[in-house]
């Protein structure tokens, strides 16, 4: 029976792959901001009874059979202020981040989609609704996935490139990868890199989240008591991972709700993890309009090229070492503020990289390339490079 199960508790073992962020940096910073105020459980929307998960300042809620204007309000804190004050304080450093949002919640308030849009954040799926999947029939869950596509994509400009369900199905995975263009997903807490699985034969790219860097924990007891505690979390995580990073760089992923980290007291503590941060260290990874799909699922053999429109290239690594993933990219430099956009594929190291391990950075865009890119909103996983 356990040999039935589908797990993998080896990933990259011993020999861990080096990536080769720009500039050298040890740590790869991902900023997320969940958008879920207005997706969450209530009566009005057919649910058993009102949201009792991750409800600000009230933990361990039971569910209330009726609709609770008390939750209903501290959810509302999250789209009418929190949202807005923490997408300030990302505009004020000249810093990005990925928002996984729920798509009925930005149909709710398009203008936070748009906003979040035009100024350069990459939008990505939290799925249509803000609720547990697990047990959802595969029919409703595809139908769930195609509107929360055709809602961003109407908002926003144009279809996620990414997804994160949460708490997701058996199904999840493999509807997701069918239905819509996205070229990763990130229900998975399980690494410090990204890595790559098969899914239904076809690969699939896994950039992993993380629970412990989340501000969720100030809905949880024990959890953080005080902005305080969250940001000496996030320093110490931050701290450990760059000293690793001196002989094998990381990946740190910080997750932000404007319900929690939106109330003045911690947003005033979150603006510590980013002031650090600079726009002469920022990297978005995207594909261009029209990306190679086909090429992509085409589920290649060990030594084929896959190719994404616009010069970028992926394959697959040999043998039995665990897949390794190439970053490539390339250079816009504007008002002395250099941006990375590149993207994120499959790679096939050779040589003394496949013998390392070495996830690679290739300079591989022209700048209108860029120009074109970024004018149609196509933005993909922001990192933050330390």
């Amino acid at each position: 029976m356990a040999d039935a199960m589908v797990r993998d508790l080896h990933g990259y073992g011993r020999r861990r792959p080096l990536a080769a962020w720009p500039g050298a940096a040890r740590v790869a910073v991902s900023f997320v901001l969940n958008y879920e105020e207005g997706g969450e459980r209530n009566v009005l929307d057919g649910d058993a009874h009102a949201e009792n998960y991750l409800v600000p300042e009230v933990v361990g809620l039971p569910p209330i059979a009726g609709r609770s204007r008390i939750v209903e309000d501290l959810f509302e804190y999250g789209s009418r202020a929190g949202f807005w004050r923490v997408l300030r304080l990302f505009e004020e450093r000249g810093l990005h981040f990925t928002s996984w949002a729920v798509g009925l919640a930005l149909k709710r308030n398009p203008d936070a989609g748009r906003a979040m849009a035009e100024a350069g954040h990459e939008v990505a799926s939290h799925s249509w609704r803000w609720t547990d999947y697990s047990g959802m029939p595969e029919d409703e869950e595809r139908d769930h996935i195609r509107q929360t596509v055709a809602a961003i994509r109407d908002i926003c400009g144009a279809p996620p490139l990414g997804w994160y369900t949460g708490r997701y199905s058996p199904n999840t995975r493999r509807l997701v990868m069918e239905e819509t263009e996205t070229l990763y997903d990130s229900d998975a807490y399980n690494d410090d890199l990204p890595y790559w699985v098969q899914v239904a034969g076809k690969p699939r790219l896994i950039i992993p989240y993380a629970l412990d860097t989340n501000d969720f924990k100030f809905a949880f007891s024990p959890g953080w008591m005080s902005g305080e505690d969250f940001f000496t979390y996030l320093k110490a995580a931050f701290d450990q991972l760059h000293r690793e990073g001196e002989r094998e760089p990381k990946m740190m992923s910080v997750g932000l709700h404007g319900r929690l980290v939106g109330r003045p007291a911690g947003a005033r503590q979150c603006a510590g993890p980013l002031h650090g941060l600079r726009p002469a260290a920022r990297y978005g990874m995207g594909v261009p309009p029209g990306g190679d799909r086909a090429a992509l699922d085409a589920g290649a053999p060990k030594h084929q090229r896959l190719t994404l429109s616009g010069g970028m290239t992926a394959s697959r690594p040999v043998g039995h070492f665990p897949p390794t993933t190439r970053f490539q990219g390339a250079y816009k430099r504007q008002k002395r503020e250099e941006t990375m956009i590149g993207c994120i594929g499959r790679s096939g190291p050779t040589g003394e990289q496949r013998r390392r391990g070495l996830l690679t950075t290739g300079l591989s865009r022209s700048s209108a390339d860029l120009q074109n890119e970024q004018a149609r909103g196509r933005r993909l996983f922001h990192l933050h490079y330390l």
